[in-house]
């Protein structure tokens, strides 16, 4: 047991920690302290304090560690070099014990060094990471016991890894003249703040940055990069990257002529350009017609649909190597107008009247030329009178000042009334075997029937369709039989109805 007295304690107008201590011995078989702390002051203003860090520790002699060569308990090294702690241990034990320990998780656990028995411990660090060290001593006997264990103080070691720098660059194979030179630096170990150096031709270039671009490429620069890390434990700090050569192309400039097959010609000619170019090397072509791109890009380029005063150019490019495109002569178009001629597509008259042909005409028409003439009042002007006797087709051909031509044709047909065959054989020697209204009389049948002498009805039909002479699948009888139509007289615009009689004839 034992007891101590602070003394009075200093008054200070700021709060002043104060730290007092005392030592005791308990008697064999006690494992539990009472502490009782009696503040004997009289009282009154002022009288205050404040308790904190209460501690017990075993008794011993005080030790203090240190690592040869520095002054401090941190340490920065390398990884592959080695430490030598010493210690100091004061007077205490007849008899002392040494343990060094070592903690690789910032003191939560620690682990005693094998065969670290003595006051001095040689460390070899080989691997990269943070280490805390420090020294346990014990009377004879007691090491191990932590209840009359004394430890030392901590030394802090941070061993860094031991790297060497490497560095590659890499950039194009080739370009083409006048292009820039784009180069990229891949490093290794570069550190916190390496600092890159390119090289052209072994001349300095560029800032300390892992790209540098050369504007003005020629062939055979060799391009180089030197990497410096500044960090700690860095092998070789300086090293040089790879050399790369530069294979800059020539370019190539392309030139190109075209000739177009026809020109002053009319609008719905078909006109062909073909490209011609100078043959350095293989080529793409984009023909354009005024500027602007059209589809064709072979050699040739074909249209019948160009204007007037379209201007027609073809541009070539390299398709393989280095080059500048070419650019074509430019060839302005002449293109007539070509007229459009419009007929109606037939016409019916009644026998022995006549009928004016109007067509409808656009554009510079400078001709006109219809065919056949025969019923014709003037064959060469635009709206001649046709009087024809028999179902006639027209062509008219108009032609321009340059020759351009345009076609149109209408059928005038001659209506001369219904007249049918007053007999019929249908023998079958494919003359006059059916009867029925001429092909040739240009009218709508709306109704045909055919009945004989007895007024049975023996044939009905409706359109172009003609009796043959038979009976429910056999030959009717030679004799008289009286037919009636309903017809549409194309002239009068009104249905007509006839009758008559027919004699069959075998």
């Amino acid at each position: 047991m034992g007891s101590s007295t602070t003394g009075n304690i200093p008054i200070s107008s700021t709060a002043v920690w104060n730290q007092y201590g005392f030592d005791f011995t308990t008697p064999a078989g006690v494992n539990t302290v009472m502490l009782r702390m009696t503040n004997n002051a009289p009282g009154g203003y002022g009288n205050d304090l404040c308790l904190d860090d209460i501690t017990f520790r075993t008794i011993g002699p005080k030790v203090t560690t240190s690592i040869d060569g520095h002054t401090g308990d941190t340490v920065t090294m390398c990884s592959g070099g080695a430490l030598q702690f010493s210690s100091t241990v004061e007077s205490c034990y007849a008899s002392t014990s040494y343990q060094w320990e070592k903690s690789i998780d910032n003191g939560a656990s620690w682990s005693n060094i094998p065969g670290a028995v003595n006051s001095t411990y040689n460390a070899s660090l080989s691997s990269a990471g943070a280490y805390l060290y420090r020294l346990t001593v014990a009377g004879n006997g007691n090491i191990g016991n932590s209840s009359c264990e004394v430890v030392s103080s901590i030394d802090a070691i941070t061993v860094l890894q031991t790297v060497s720098p490497g560095i590659a660059i890499s950039g194009p194979d080739q370009l083409c003249a006048g292009d820039p030179a784009n180069f990229t630096a891949t490093a290794t170990n570069r550190g916190t703040t390496p600092q890159y150096q390119w090289m052209l031709n072994g001349t300095p270039v560029g800032s300390s940055m892992p790209s540098y671009t050369d504007n003005a490429p020629n062939n055979g620069d060799q391009i180089s990069c030197i990497l410096t890390n500044y960090d700690q434990c860095v092998v070789n700090p300086t090293t040089t990257s790879n050399l790369l050569s530069l294979d800059v192309l020539p370019i190539v400039n392309h030139t190109v002529s075209i000739a177009a097959s026809t020109n002053n010609v009319c609008g719905d000619t078909l006109i062909t350009f073909t490209a011609t170019p100078d043959g350095t090397g293989p080529v793409s072509y984009q023909w354009t017609v005024n500027g602007n791109p059209v589809n064709d890009t072979t050699i040739t380029f074909a249209s019948r649909n160009l204007r007037n005063g379209d201007i027609v150019a073809a541009t070539v490019a390299g398709t393989s190597g280095c080059s500048a495109p070419g650019y074509s002569n430019a060839i302005s178009m002449t293109i007539y107008e070509v007229p459009t001629v419009w007929l109606p597509a037939d016409t019916i008259i009644a026998a022995h009247t006549s009928i004016r042909l109007s067509p409808v005409v656009t554009g510079p028409v400078q001709s006109f030329q219809w065919t056949p003439a025969i019923g014709l009042s003037d064959p060469a002007v635009s709206n001649p009178v046709a009087s024809p006797l028999t179902n006639t087709i027209y062509s008219l051909l108009v032609t321009t000042p340059e020759g351009c031509k345009a076609f149109a044709k209408e059928e005038v047909d001659v209506f001369y009334g219904l007249s049918m065959p007053s007999a019929f054989t249908p023998n079958g020697d494919g003359v006059n075997d059916i009867f029925r209204v001429p092909p040739s009389i240009p009218t709508t049948v709306q109704k045909f029937l055919i009945f004989n002498r007895w007024g049975q009805e023996v044939f009905s039909a409706t359109g172009r369709e003609g009796w043959n002479g038979r009976l429910n699948g056999q030959d009717a009888s030679t004799g008289t039989y009286v037919w009636m139509i309903e017809y549409y007289d194309p002239i009068t615009k009104r249905k007509v109805r006839m009758k008559g009689t027919v004699e069959l004839v075998r």
